[in-house]
């Protein structure tokens, strides 16, 4: 008998998302459940709080995936409970026909709605850490979505540290943000770029990076307080900043009252534009910090990996999961993000030294592409998620 027509052919599995957001919508969380589900052998159905649909980032996605997206349009739903509850009844109603084998919950905020899912469908469920939410941990309904998950994954070696004290006998696996390669590294150069925003001959410091306050942990406002130092070196150089949120008003002041206005520049988000300001920039900066009134704090920064794509050299802060993004010496610098004259002197290294900043963004590209491709880490995701949940 002919072993291939007398063997089974292996089932189509079945997994569906949960997550806040979903490309084109913005944000690590969207960048990281997107590139996680890619990585996967199966049918994908994306269940997402967002509304974000908007054609012209929408192309850049177009024929990239066959994902069946629902998007709710929900994230401003108030009060929160009845968000949470939209969310919850759509989720029942799609898994009704028992059509699912089982569910990834890319953020906490929505593993009531897993563990909900679970106890009627049966329906086994991994749950994704990121950063500050672990914060949640140590309340009795978290705990309770925590013990429901088959298998918990952290974005980083920090937040899985934070997270073990919370999970009992768990393990927590890390997978790291992988990179969306190609949405950033297949455009071709516009040589024209920096005369065409009026940067022409200048040096581009750049933070690409959302600006709402709750994000303040980010670091820009330190980068503005270094830069009088770094302009007193390097009169060409000009900050960038690329994000939107209502932290934008701040920084312009903040900017005016340092008598920096001509060397800070704001530009909106834009995700089909994105990759010219990482072709042209000649240092990326993000020296977050964590902000220890709210705990916030970075839980990796994809944002990193997308510079280093491009091959160019990266300074962060010292804090976090920033330390798994950047390797200190190798990839990028490190420094003390509380201390701008730190960060006036890791600037200025770079600006005096290109063939040094050349030689770190080298070597941050070829640990992207063997660290952090879809191709490295495939294996291990499809491994956890394809795993018998029921032996755990």
């Amino acid at each position: 008998m002919n072993k291939n027509t007398d063997k089974k052919a292996r089932p189509v599995k079945r997994y569906l998302l949960l997550t806040t957001g979903f490309p084109p919508a913005r944000g690590g969380i969207a960048e990281y459940g997107y590139n996680f589900v890619k990585a996967l052998d199966g049918k994908i159905t994306v269940l997402t709080m967002d509304g974000d649909s908007s054609a012209d980032a929408a192309v850049l996605y177009a024929g990239l995936h066959d994902f069946k997206i629902i998007r709710l349009g929900i994230l401003r739903v108030r009060p929160p409970w009845l968000r949470d509850f939209i969310f919850l009844m759509a989720a029942v109603f799609i898994n009704c026909g028992g059509r699912f084998d089982k569910l990834i919950c890319a953020h906490i905020q929505l593993g009531g709605a897993a563990l909900f899912l679970k106890n009627i469908f049966a329906l086994p469920y991994i749950l994704i850490f990121h950063g500050v939410e672990v914060m949640m941990l140590g309340k009795e309904k978290i705990n309770s979505v925590v013990d429901g998950a088959f298998a918990l994954i952290s974005v980083s070696q920090y937040t899985r540290q934070t997270l073990l004290p919370h999970v009992g006998c768990k393990d927590v696996e890390v997978i790291p943000p992988m990179l969306n390669e190609e949405i950033l590294a297949h455009a071709a150069v516009d040589f024209d770029f920096k005369q065409s925003i009026g940067l022409a001959g200048k040096r581009i410091i750049l933070t690409v990076g959302r600006l709402d306050l709750a994000s303040r942990h980010k670091g820009h406002d330190l980068v503005l307080m270094a830069l009088p130092e770094v302009l007193a070196r390097h009169p060409d150089a000009v900050y960038v900043i690329v994000g939107d949120g209502d932290g934008k008003k701040p920084l312009q002041e903040l900017a005016r009252s340092l008598k920096l206005t001509p060397h800070v520049v704001f530009y909106p988000f834009d995700r089909a534009g994105l990759h010219h300001y990482y072709q042209h920039c000649d240092v990326f900066i993000m020296p977050s910090r964590k902000i220890r009134a709210s705990g916030q704090y970075e839980g990796f920064g994809i944002v990193f990996l997308e510079a280093a794509l491009f091959k160019k050299p990266v300074i962060a802060g010292r804090s976090g999961g920033v330390v798994d993004a950047v390797v200190d010496g190798e990839t990028g610098l490190l420094v003390d993000p509380c201390d701008p004259a730190d960060i006036a002197k890791a600037i200025n290294r770079l600006l005096d030294d290109p063939t040094y900043g050349n030689r770190l963004g080298e070597a941050g590209y070829q640990r992207v592409v063997t660290e952090f491709s879809l191709k490295a880490l495939a294996p291990k995701i499809r491994r956890l998620v394809e795993g018998d949940a029921h032996a755990l």
